[in-house]
């Protein structure tokens, strides 16, 4: 097992213990997959992410604990089924941080 696979793994399997099912679709664990908040697979996300201004890469920040380089830290990732997994980094669908209740 190579050592990006390993992560991988790990990150699911931490995944597994915090949400124990899709936390979308509510389906069982066994049908779910390690997805990153902000899909790493998607170099053109990524960028927008990391290069934005500083307000928006801070919040990314904060989310994983200051560490950018924590890809497979589990509070960078959520537990989706596989088909919502695969649109949701196809930018199908999105989260939205609520402010102030809006």
């Amino acid at each position: 097992m190579s050592a990006a696979d390993r992560l991988q793994s790990d990150f699911r399997q931490a995944l597994l213990a915090r949400d124990s099912l899709c936390l979308v679709s509510g389906h069982i664990y066994s049908d779910c997959q390690a997805s990153h908040i902000v899909p790493w697979n998607r170099s053109d996300v990524k960028i927008l992410v990391v290069d934005f201004p500083y307000a928006l890469t801070n919040a990314v920040y904060e989310l994983i604990d200051g560490d950018a380089d924590e890809t497979y830290n589990p509070k960078a990732g959520l537990l989706l089924d596989s088909r919502l997994h695969h649109e949701y980094d196809a930018l199908k669908w999105s989260l939205y941080h609520k402010v102030n209740g809006v």
